[in-house]
């Protein structure tokens, strides 16, 4: 067995390895001092790895294909922990959800056993389960848990905006666009996006260019960015869903219709 010691935001991670994969990542001192400081350190436990995590801590999607060895842990352990590590970057799972995959919804408590065992938090991203009724508990505290939990649901998106705030400086062809000047791009995007829906072609590249006229136009914008624009729409959404965020009662689509029209009304 060997380790390394990688930086993160949330101060260092030691990572362990047998010669099968690895077994332990940890990132409070004192306990990896007790359980593995006698073992060798190395540069780079695993090709790659201190990248991906450089990646990971810096807001970028990482899946952390490495191999891992699970071997001290019981058979219902490993099954719980290798469905936890399908659960995509940004999205989570409850302990009801992954205790019915194993067609066992009564057994969250011995999930949520299982999970808690996970000897190698962020790459098997056990952060990603949450309770039904909350946040639900953390190995490392709850406030790591949302701190890792915010990380994946904002860092791609904050990536991508200083993307086009840099493109908007820096690039001879986007610093002289206008709102007007765009509008062909933006009239071309959408019927491309509409072309790919008709057609059943793939949709998620057409969706990003779409997307990228709206980055734009907030960006050329001199009174709001796009945080503004993601904040009107939030209230909009809720003003309008009163059946969800409020205490309005609404059973079927008809019922919803009413609802927004009427709401569409009174704003």
């Amino acid at each position: 067995m060997r380790y390394s010691v990688y930086t993160s935001p949330l101060g260092k991670i030691f990572v362990v390895a047998t010669d099968y994969g690895i077994c332990a990542l940890k990132w409070n001192t004192d306990e990896f001092v007790n359980s593995y400081a006698k073992l060798q350190r190395v540069k780079e436990i695993l090709p790659g790895l201190g990248l991906s995590l450089s990646s990971y801590f810096g807001g970028h999607k990482e899946d952390f294909n490495y191999p891992l060895d699970l071997s001290s842990l019981s058979v219902f352990t490993r099954k719980v922990l290798c469905k936890v590590k399908e659960i995509p970057y940004g999205e989570t799972s409850t302990y009801r959800e992954i205790a019915t995959f194993f067609e066992k919804p009564d057994a969250q408590r011995a999930v949520g056993n299982a999970i808690g065992r996970n000897p190698i938090p962020i790459i098997i991203p056990c952060h990603r389960v949450v309770a039904e009724s909350g946040i639900g508990g953390y190995g490392q505290g709850v406030g790591t848990k949302l701190w890792l939990l915010l990380l994946e649901r904002t860092g791609v998106f904050y990536q991508l905006i200083s993307v086009i705030k840099r493109t908007r400086q820096e690039c001879p062809w986007d610093r002289i666009q206008t709102h007007k000047s765009l509008i062909p791009y933006l009239r071309e995007e959408c019927e491309e996006v509409i072309n790919a829906i008709e057609s059943k072609k793939e949709l998620k590249e057409e969706l990003g260019d779409l997307l990228l006229q709206i980055l734009m136009h907030s960006e050329i914008a001199e009174n709001f960015n796009i945080l503004d624009v993601c904040e009107i729409l939030i209230n909009k959404l809720k003003t309008r869903h009163p059946h969800i965020f409020g205490t309005r009662t609404a059973n079927t689509p008809e019922d919803v219709r009413m609802i927004w029209e009427e709401v569409k009304r009174n704003n």
